[in-house]
């Protein structure tokens, strides 16, 4: 029994300037870093199947249930940069509302205005992450700017976890049921 699910959303990687070579390693990191699929209690599970398919930078991803049970889903971890970037890593992201935004560092990241995602609308995020959405700019050590964003998500929200020393991509299913 092997049932499908389309995520239908792209991951894009643009620079303002020609791309240099740290962009051009840090998106390459990227692409090879693995995928995972996170069931409602948080654990991870191997019964469904993870496949990246590139062109370019630009990324759709594609869910198989590999069991022969059905599975809830609550979120695939689309990439996951762990200590490609350092803490003092300069950001700007969006709320959830877009009536949220962040920017500071990775490892402080701070509120523009005062309706703070967490606090005031009480969506979760990990323990120990920031939950931004959407899009998100990193500003690297040369002063180019890498934006990594979500195109399309028509169901499902794009997200970005961000700590001090880890970013992951993420998909929020919803509980979705996985035939």
């Amino acid at each position: 029994m092997k049932y499908t699910i389309h995520i239908c959303c792209l991951l894009f990687f643009i620079t303002c300037s020609a791309v240099s070579r740290a962009q051009s390693a840090i998106v390459d990191f990227i692409k090879k870093s693995s995928a995972y699929i996170s069931l409602p209690e948080g654990n991870p599970t191997t019964e469904v199947k993870v496949v990246r398919t590139w062109r370019g930078n630009f990324c759709t991803t594609t869910i198989q249930n590999t069991s022969q049970k059905n599975l809830r889903l609550k979120e695939v971890v689309l990439f996951q940069a762990a200590r490609l970037f350092n803490g003092n890593t300069p950001f700007y992201a969006e709320g959830f509302q877009m009536l949220s935004q962040y920017y500071g560092t990775l490892a402080n990241p701070k509120l523009v205005g005062s309706y703070d995602d967490n606090g005031h609308y009480k969506l979760p995020q990990p323990p120990g992450y920031k939950a931004v959405y959407n899009m998100l700019v990193l500003q690297q050590n040369d002063g180019s700017e890498l934006l990594m964003g979500f195109n399309s998500a028509f169901r499902f929200i794009g997200k970005f976890y961000l700590s001090a020393d880890t970013i992951k991509v993420v998909m929020d299913l919803e509980n979705v049921l996985l035939k």
